[in-house]
């Protein structure tokens, strides 16, 4: 299995979400009832982040997805914070998908 090229929706969040491509940035959900297609995981959850992890080579190998029971629960420095991580993982890993 190849990893995930830009454009494919075979990551569940992302495909949940119902983003037309695979974004290689960060997506805050401000409020996940006010997206449209949005499938809850959690009928708690209002808000979600969602930060892909980049390989070397800079195909999507997994992401981090984040729930939060209040609206708008994510900010920059949450988006900074997991994007430092997803990079050190893309990174640190030995991807071999």
């Amino acid at each position: 299995m190849t990893g995930l090229q830009p454009g494919q929706q075979l990551l569940p969040p992302l495909a949940r979400l119902q983003i037309p491509p695979v974004t290689l940035v960060p997506l805050r959900v401000e409020d996940v009832h006010d997206f449209p297609g949005h499938i809850a995981c959690d009928g708690d959850s209002r808000s979600e982040i969602v930060v892909p992890i980049l390989a070397k080579d800079g195909k999507i190998v997994a992401i981090i997805d984040v729930d939060c029971t209040e609206v708008g629960g994510f900010d920059k420095a949450d988006e900074e914070g997991l994007g430092s991580l997803a990079q050190l993982l893309g990174e640190s890993c030995d991807w071999e998908i």
